[in-house]
């Protein structure tokens, strides 16, 4: 067996070239223990103590994140297991090589290894691997965001642990379903379940499970914005990972000690306990965390007024993030310097500040936006290959059902020699069900040919979905937040300067913040009637109306916007015309099209009429202004191509009034036509059918 152990070690070594093994990355305690198991896997006389010992090796290597090495190593004790064909120790190691995938975070290579782990230890009927690698699905399936297939399997692994008495298992997979309902804001739920994990690892004095549950209980707590209970379970946290001697856990203690008495403006006794966790991480020579740490500790001075210490703490922890190249960490750093600097009056270095924390908030919400796609595609992935998985495990059941049959008809031709007679008619027999057999493959072919091509049209119907979420996103993220952005500015520069300004400046920005919140007004009203219509959130209620009358109505409310740019909005009235539509939707699309027209117009007129043609009413909305030019103009109402240009006096525009009115004409069953030329005007025209 030991033959065999160094055989795949030394062919693992020549393969990849890894002749040190990574021991460079570890400390002189940690490389005392690989040897400790690697002469008790020599000593050791049983598979089983072999396979435990390469397991136990393999998990040092992982806790380094030297994830090469301890792949190499559980890969050869699966080898070992399967030559020796023990499915048992089978089943164990690939669901430790399933749970190394996952700390890699390689969560679809995670799940396809435990699935299997899972499906061999069913077969074996092995209730404590079942409950082992139930318990790592459910902690995959979390981290995939499928919260219902993780707490089936969490919940599994609960009863197996009950049923076996595993006391530790009860409470891993206890804990693991109050944070479950603890992410689903399910927090009363969730607290039975960690009082009873608690219990538990009480029982077994494990200090280690005791102090996390400690701090799940104070989690729920500061959630529920009860932080009184929240810091007394938060110290008893701290007092076990003190008896345990476990230093990552005191230093994640005093930093939630330290957000919960910032929360509650203790800010002395915050930056007390920031300071801790600080010293802690300085010994362990974590930066990520150092500068986690002095952010705090700088945020914490700010409050407390101390901007001197705050500025030197908030810049030696930006050198911390700058090394660790920590997007997030960097943001925060940005931020928090340029509240500092404006504490200060020290506005060119605030704007500054405020500048790399919008660049770095920028990309870290696009990392998002990004990874949230990447869960997407892996659920589809995830799911179709459950999907292949269950027509593979049809496809076995049909071969094991014909090899049966083969065994039949094997008998049927030894029992030839003693009668004839009854060989013909079992061969006969035998034909037509092999011929209802092939028929029913054929069959179950053509079904799998037709969920495959289902399952492409899903995927591309899901791409389109994604497009058209990205580009409203994308509106969202920069239309919407520009007159946000000056908006905030404009009234802070009045609240920060009020005393230095004269009225007439005053009247200036009340006056640019006024017409900025009314385009944000406008934009939100477009963004909420487009979002409402892409959800049918918008009913289609039509009924009878007098387009005139409704014109008029449109023109009193905008002439004050005219005014404002010396244009003349003229009406050219007909004889009344009555209309069957929906008297919401209409009323949108004349505001949007005359709105537009005003915007886009610099000084001249904007023309309404409109008149009877056959089954409909033709409106429309004609400009003297700038014009469209003839690529804008096949692109004006698609959502994935929009044409996004500021008005005449630099008014925004997005594009989404105009696929706004498109789709409220549509379901208002009629039609819109455009005709423009640059720099002459446009003429804006819309049909709705007439009262029968």
């Amino acid at each position: 067996m030991w033959r065999t152990i160094k055989i795949l070690f030394f062919l693992n070594l020549i393969f990849t070239g890894n002749t040190s093994l990574g021991l460079d990355l570890f400390q002189n305690n940690e490389i005392n223990k690989i040897d400790s198991a690697l002469r008790a896997t020599k000593q050791s006389k049983s598979e089983t103590e072999i396979i435990e010992s390469l397991e136990y090796i393999s998990s040092l290597y992982a806790e380094n994140e030297n994830f090469d090495s301890a792949h190499m190593i559980i890969d050869s004790a699966i080898s070992i297991t399967q030559k020796s064909g023990n499915k048992y120790l089978t089943a164990q190691t690939t669901g430790t090589k399933g749970k190394l995938y996952r700390q890699e975070g390689k969560f679809q290579n995670s799940l396809e290894i435990l699935l299997k782990a899972y499906d061999l230890a069913k077969e074996i009927n092995e209730k404590e691997i079942i409950m082992n690698v139930s318990n790592n699905l459910g902690v995959t399936y979390r981290r995939l965001a499928e919260d219902s297939k993780a707490l089936e399997y969490h919940l599994e692994a609960l009863q197996l642990a009950e049923e076996i008495g595993d006391l530790r298992n009860i409470a891993i997979a206890s804990n693991s379903i109050g944070i479950i309902y603890t992410y689903q804001e399910n927090y009363d739920e969730a607290l039975p379940y960690y009082y009873k994990a608690l219990e538990l690892e009480q029982k077994r004095n494990n200090y280690l499970g005791i102090a996390i549950n400690y701090n799940s209980i104070a989690w729920i707590y500061e959630l529920k914005k009860d932080y009184q209970r929240a810091i007394e379970f938060y110290k008893k946290s701290l007092d076990a990972n003190i008896n345990n001697n476990n230093e990552k856990g005191k230093a994640i203690c005093y930093s939630d000690l330290g957000k919960v008495y910032h929360t509650i403006g203790e800010y002395n006794l915050s930056l007390e306990y920031y300071q801790k966790t600080l010293a802690v991480n300085e010994k362990l020579g974590d930066k990520r965390y150092i500068a986690r740490s002095l952010i705090y500790i700088g945020e914490s001075y700010r409050d407390l007024g101390d901007y001197s210490k705050s500025l030197f703490h908030l810049e030696k922890g930006l050198r911390y993030a700058q090394q660790v190249n920590s997007k997030r960490l960097l943001m925060s750093a940005y931020e928090q310097l340029a509240l500092t600097f404006e504490k200060t009056n020290q506005e060119n270095l605030a704007l500054s500040n405020y500048k790399k924390f919008n660049v770095y908030k920028d990309s870290v919400f696009n990392e998002e936006k990004s990874n949230q796609i990447i869960e997407m595609q892996t659920r589809y992935e995830t799911n179709k290959k459950e999907q292949e998985n269950e027509l593979l495990k049809n496809k076995n059941r049909f071969n094991e059902s014909q090899i049966q049959r083969q065994r039949i008809v094997v008998v049927s031709i030894i029992s030839i020699l003693f009668l004839i007679t009854f060989l013909v008619f079992v061969l006969l027999n035998s034909r037509r069900k092999q011929k209802r057999a092939i028929l029913l493959l054929r069959k179950q072919n053509d079904e799998i040919l037709k969920q495959k091509e289902e399952i492409q049209n899903q995927a591309s119907d899901l791409k389109k979905a994604v497009d058209t979420k990205n580009r409203f996103f994308s509106i969202i993220a920069h239309d919407l937040l520009s007159p946000f952005n000056t908006l905030i500015g404009m009234s802070e520069l009045l609240k920060s300067n009020l005393n230095e300004i004269s009225k007439e400046e005053i009247s200036e920005y009340a006056d640019l913040i006024y017409k900025r919140s009314n385009e944000t007004h406008d934009l939100l009203t477009n963004l909420l009637d487009w979002s409402l219509s892409q959800t049918k959130g918008i009913e289609y209620h039509p009924q009878e109306i007098e387009i005139k009358q409704l014109i008029r109505e449109k023109i009193s409310l905008l002439n004050e916007q005219a005014k404002e740019k010396s244009i003349s909005l003229k009406f050219i009235e007909g004889d009344e015309v009555l209309v069957f539509a929906d008297v919401n939707m209409l009323s949108t699309i004349i505001r949007n099209l005359v709105s537009n027209a005003i915007k886009f117009t610099q000084k001249g007129e904007v023309t309404l009429s409109y008149q009877k043609e056959l089954e409909f009413c033709k409106v429309s909305i004609e400009d003297t202004g700038i014009g469209i030019s003839e690529d804008n103009l096949s692109n004006l109402f698609k959502l994935d191509k929009p044409v996004s240009s500021k008005g005449t006096a630099g008014e925004s525009g997005t594009g989404i009034g105009l696929i706004l009115c498109k789709e409220f004409i549509k379901k208002n069953k009629g039609e819109i036509f455009v005709e423009s030329i640059e720099n002459v005007g446009s003429k804006f025209s819309f049909s709705v059918p007439l009262l029968k």
